[in-house]
Formats: C-alpha cells, sequence, structure tokens
C-alpha cells in the first residue's frame, strides 16, 4: 500500500483565516482575501485537511510541500457565508475561529461546499441528507443493468437506482460490504456474503471515487459512534481542552503533525480506513 494522501479536490480558491480572540470577544483576522492553490486531502491516519500552495504550477512542482496547512478535524460546518454572495463561504472551527472561501464561480463554490459537508460529515444535497452521486454501470455488469445511474447513501444503506432516481436497481446494507476501491474514474464497490447479492466485485464509472469513498467513509464512522451512545466532536473538544491545559495550541500542534505525514507521508500511529491506494475497508 502506498503511504501517500488522497486528493479529493483541488483548485485555485481565495482565503481568510478568522481566528477567535483568546479571552475576548470578536474575531481577529486579515481584512482581504488572498488566492492559493487549493488541495483537499484525506491523510493516511483519517484526518482531512486544506493545504494551500501559492500557485497551481508550484504544487506541480513540489506538492509534497506545501506554503501551509488547513487541519479540518474541528469543522463543525460548512455554509455559505453571505447569502448573497454565493461564491463565498466559510468553514465554522471549534472556538469560534472560521476558514473563509471564495471560488471564481457559484458553481465552483457549490462543489466544493457539496464535498466538504460530504466528506467532512458525511451529509448530501438529496432528500432527508442522503449522499447522491451521478455514475455510469458498464455494459457486462453483474448488475444486469448498464448505463447512467444514481448512487444513494441514506439510512445505513447504499442504493444504486435509475438515473432520474424512482426507480431501484439495487440495495446493499452498508454493513454487508467489505470495502470500496478508487481509481481515477472508477469506483468498485466489494459486497460480502451476507449483503443481498452476495459476494462480488461491482464498477462504476465516475470522476468522483474518491470524494465517494471518503464520504461514505465518514458515514459509517458516524454511525459506529452513535451504535456507541458516543459523539466525535466532543472526542475532538476534550482533545481541545486537554491541550490549552498544556499552554499547547491545538491548530499548531495539529499543524506539525499533519505537514509532517503530508511531506513524508508517515503512517506512524495511523489506523485509518482510508489508505493512498483509493482502498477504503469498512470497519466489523
Amino acid at each position: 500500500m502506498s503511504g501517500q494522501a488522497d486528493i479529493i479536490k483541488k483548485a485555485s480558491l481565495k482565503v481568510k483565516v478568522v481566528r477567535s480572540k483568546t479571552g475576548a470577544a470578536g474575531l481577529q483576522g486579515p481584512k482581504v482575501f488572498k488566492e492559493f492553490w487549493f488541495v483537499f486531502r484525506a491523510l493516511v491516519g483519517g484526518d482531512k485537511i486544506l493545504e494551500y500552495h501559492q500557485n497551481e504550477r508550484k504544487f506541480q512542482e513540489s506538492a509534497a510541500y506545501p506554503k501551509g496547512v488547513l487541519h479540518l478535524g474541528s469543522a463543525l460546518a460548512v455554509s455559505y457565508h453571505n447569502p448573497e454572495k454565493k461564491q463565498q463561504f466559510s468553514i465554522e472551527l471549534a472556538g469560534g475561529s472560521f476558514i473563509f472561501l471564495e471560488a471564481g464561480t457559484q458553481s465552483i463554490a457549490r462543489e466544493w461546499m457539496t464535498c466538504l459537508n460530504a466528506v467532512l460529515f458525511g451529509k448530501g444535497n438529496g432528500p432527508n441528507g442522503a449522499l447522491q452521486y451521478f455514475v455510469d454501470v458498464p455494459v457486462g455488469s453483474r448488475l444486469q443493468y448498464a448505463g447512467p445511474s444514481l448512487l444513494e447513501v441514506k439510512d445505513e444503506e447504499l442504493t444504486l437506482k435509475t438515473n432520474d432516481g424512482t426507480a431501484n436497481l439495487v440495495r446493499w446494507k452498508l454493513a454487508h460490504l467489505r470495502s470500496f476501491k478508487a481509481r481515477k474514474d472508477t469506483l468498485t464497490v466489494f459486497s460480502g456474503s451476507r449483503s443481498s447479492t452476495g459476494v462480488g466485485e461491482y464498477l462504476f464509472r465516475t470522476s468522483q471515487s474518491v470524494q465517494i469513498t471518503h464520504a461514505i467513509e465518514t458515514v459509517v464512522r458516524r454511525l459506529k459512534y452513535e451504535a456507541l451512545g458516543c459523539n466525535q466532536q466532543v472526542v475532538y473538544l476534550s482533545l481541545t481542552s486537554f491541550f490549552m491545559h498544556l499552554s499547547l495550541s491545538p491548530p499548531h500542534f495539529f499543524l506539525h503533525i499533519t505537514k509532517r505525514k503530508v511531506m513524508h507521508g508517515s503512517t506512524e500511529g495511523a489506523s485509518s480506513l482510508v489508505q493512498g491506494s483509493g482502498l477504503v475497508t469498512l470497519p466489523n
């Protein structure tokens, strides 16, 4: 297995980070946006980060050494910063800080918001927050169906639907799926013996394969936390309080660990479901 992080999405965006003032009301930060080449990554340890490079050329020349890293482990919400400015959106972090981002067009901003919400929180734009992705089933599939279709994650199930979403073609319980494998333009679903289709491999063509695998991983983790009666965000906030007790700044502490993993592909202490090859194995 490769030790490198998965790239989920990349584009040129403008940014400004506004941090909460310690011990005082209000926020502090730059008043203007600065443009960088952003890369949304999933690290081998499961962490999600936003790298930023001076520009796309610098990224291509030295992708392992970003200008900076924004850690998203404490993200609480992704939403429009100003409803009247559809090109701008924000990521709210624990502690009252915000990452404000601006895309070149409204459609790019919408794509990034959809992607971030799916991967960070397992939330989609479908009915009741369902994750929905358009995929293509190739000719010769074991599903006895070929053509455009809709892949939906909802209520602990993965469902393949007709392209208009009106009819179900096959439905799998997430607990009965063994793993997912993402390649550049394909997604492979590996079903287990308890699934509705039995043991098998099912390939779908999609340019969003990496995003889909990490979004499903987030849903599975959330379901496991809910089954245990835990809240994943509470765990993070407890760690944050611990760092502050030691007079450490959580963002800088996480930044140090994150940059080491990105640059050297470190897997030390990592127990992630996601590997650099794009394979996601669901937990037992």
